[in-house]
């Protein structure tokens, strides 16, 4: 794998909430207090989270300056993101569970997974989305709700 398999859960959490400022809500310039916010986490906490990241190579920082990801950074991030997008989608939208479950769930899951792992879960979830016919995407959610065929 990448430098992901090596950081702390909390390190991927803070690299993952940046990519989600970037991505999600679309800022160009994150700071400090955004990352806070978002992980509803003191700056102090953000602030040591931010030199270790950039000790790694992971993240451009100074100290009350922006924040951003390097390269590396975005490339590890993104693949956090990508996982958690895929295990909330396979958790709310497949399986039927309630989307601030599912969110949090995938979350926790995410950190786990081996590389296989994850993309195997992915094409499955593809599977389901792009090869099956709504009969059997029906069946399947009545089949999760009943436990009958």
């Amino acid at each position: 794998m990448n430098k992901a398999q090596y950081l702390t859960r909390t390190l991927q959490e803070y690299l993952k909430s940046i990519y989600r400022l970037k991505v999600e809500q679309g800022k160009k310039v994150i700071r400090v207090k955004d990352i806070a916010a978002e992980l509803k986490v003191t700056m102090p906490s953000v602030t040591d989270a931010m030199k270790r990241l950039s000790k790694l190579g992971l993240v451009y920082y100074e100290r009350y300056g922006f924040v951003d990801l390097t390269r590396e950074g975005e490339k590890v991030a993104k693949e956090l993101y990508d996982r958690w997008i895929v295990l909330k989608h396979l958790l709310h939208d497949i399986l039927g569970i309630p989307e601030d479950k599912a969110s949090t769930d995938a979350c926790n899951i995410e950190h786990d997974l081996s590389k296989e792992t994850a993309e195997k879960i992915a094409l499955l979830t593809l599977f389901i989305d792009n090869c099956l016919s709504e009969e059997l995407k029906n069946k399947l959610k009545l089949f999760i709700e009943t436990r009958k065929c």
